[in-house]
């Protein structure tokens, strides 16, 4: 509309400022394309940042006990540098795209009378001179706005796609049911592969079969797949070839304990009714009952948060 009202004041003037408008076009296009892919990196480190922060913060004992605080301080800065240099980047570009929005409509307003008065002769009257500076005036508010739309933009789409990666991924694999049979293994794995992102196969060609009543333990070095084994028998990792059968019901207790915040009762019993005979005869099997002896107040011992007073086979 405003350009429709400068033709009208300016005539065929008016068209030489409209023409520059149109070549900022592509200039504002490669802003909006760099700020873009900074608001990509940059999304990317500041996850990096939050990741590391909040190990730190949760294994903070671990951090104290063996002076980790130099190196933890050293890869959290340098994540944090990485992540200042790229929002300096970005208010850079956009520091330029405000020069260049509050320069345009003056170099417009400059080049349009120029064309209206040199080019074609014409006499510039106080009408059409106000009338026009208003209506280049007006056109100040759209480029000012302009580059918080592009900063918005650019996150949205940043954004969206990152929804879009994480929505895209493949559905996990549902484990079918199947009964359990006296004369069937409770678990019969062939020919499994596994690997993860097309690297080597963390496990190639696995044959297992675990008979009913069978007590089976997994050993090995640090890295060779027990834990995969334990995925994929969960349907937690997808697997490249091969089946794993499972017949019966599955009890998994992970490697990582879920502390609730009370006490030593409350972590075992988890929401259940109290019954003394099952509860002595569980403490029993787990051999705890050495350790809520050394606890000051038996199982009622305070736990805190995420179990800090308790060791890795306690929590277990």
């Amino acid at each position: 509309i405003i350009c429709v009202l400068l033709y009208k004041q300016l005539g065929v003037a008016a068209l030489a400022g409209i023409g520059l408008l149109v070549i900022s076009i592509p200039f504002t296009s490669e802003i909006t394309r760099q700020v873009r892919k900074i608001q990509k990196s940059l999304m990317k480190t500041k996850d990096d940042r939050t990741r590391l922060t909040s190990e730190a913060l949760s294994g903070i004992r671990a951090v104290k006990l063996y002076a980790w605080e130099e190196a933890k301080i050293k890869e959290i800065n340098a994540v944090r540098n990485k992540e200042l240099n790229l929002l300096w980047k970005s208010q850079l570009i956009l520091l330029i795209n405000r020069i260049q929005t509050f320069a345009v409509p003056v170099i417009v307003a400059v080049i349009s009378f120029s064309v209206y008065t040199k080019a074609l002769g014409h006499t510039m009257t106080p009408a059409i001179t106000f009338t026009s500076l208003a209506l280049f005036n007006m056109l100040r508010f759209p480029l000012i706005v302009l580059p918080n739309v592009i900063m918005s933009v650019a996150e949205a789409l940043v954004t969206i796609s990152r929804i879009q990666e994480f929505l895209l991924l493949p559905e996990s694999q549902n484990r079918p049911i199947m009964a359990r049979s006296p004369e069937l293994p409770a678990i019969c794995i062939e020919n499994l592969t596994i690997s993860y992102a097309a690297a080597t196969p963390i496990i190639s060609n696995l044959q297992l079969r675990v008979e009913q009543g069978d007590f089976v333990c997994v050993t090995g070095r640090t890295g060779c797949g027990k834990t995969t084994l334990l995925n994929a028998l969960l349907c937690d990792v997808p697997t490249d070839s091969g089946k794993a059968e499972i017949r019966g019901r599955i009890a998994y207790c992970a490697q990582n304990a879920w502390i609730q915040s009370g006490s030593v009762r409350s972590n075992i019993l988890f929401g259940s009714a109290f019954n003394k005979t099952q509860y002595e005869e569980t403490l029993n099997a787990c051999a705890l009952l050495e350790d809520l002896a050394i606890l000051p107040n038996g199982d009622d011992t305070e736990i805190g948060e995420r179990g800090v007073n308790l060791s890795g086979g306690q929590k277990q």
